[in-house]
């Protein structure tokens, strides 16, 4: 038995398919890799290969086909505050609602929805639309 350290990463035969239109699309077939602490990994690879369904299998928003993914040896199975996505659009969860939005990562950290030292909403109904990314006013606490 080895003692080499598990991985931060693992990709073991990762497969993703879609269907659409009653077609079959393989965006990730048979992928494999494995990543230790201290390495740095770039996904270079043409439109269309497979590079953000693999990252967002990883990322938890997205699962395999068949196949595993592994955070420090154990599966993902869903967004998790060990690791982080940049979007290439916008970073909106479309099923959250403004608020929701704005409140999930210190939620997802534990800490109260507001704090005197951050700005708060004052209006969430401010162009008559009450959950739109425009009905937001944001002012700084009073001193």
């Amino acid at each position: 038995m080895s003692n080499a350290p598990t991985p931060i990463l693992e990709l073991k035969g990762l497969t993703k398919k879609f269907e659409f239109n009653g077609d079959r699309i393989d965006a990730l077939r048979e992928a494999h890799l494995s990543v230790n602490k201290g390495e740095f990994v770039c996904l270079i690879g043409e439109s269309g290969c497979g590079k953000s369904t693999l990252l967002r299998i990883v990322a938890g928003f997205e699962s395999a086909t068949r196949g595993s993914a592994l955070m420090w040896g154990k599966p993902i199975a869903g967004p998790a505050p060990d690791r982080g996505m940049v979007f290439q659009d916008y970073g909106l969860f479309p099923w959250l609602t403004v608020r929701g939005n704005i409140a999930f990562g210190p939620t997802l950290r534990g800490r109260p929805r507001l704090s005197s030292r951050r700005p708060s909403i004052i209006s969430s109904n401010w162009w008559g639309c009450s959950d739109s990314p425009m009905s937001i006013r944001i002012s700084s606490p009073a001193a």
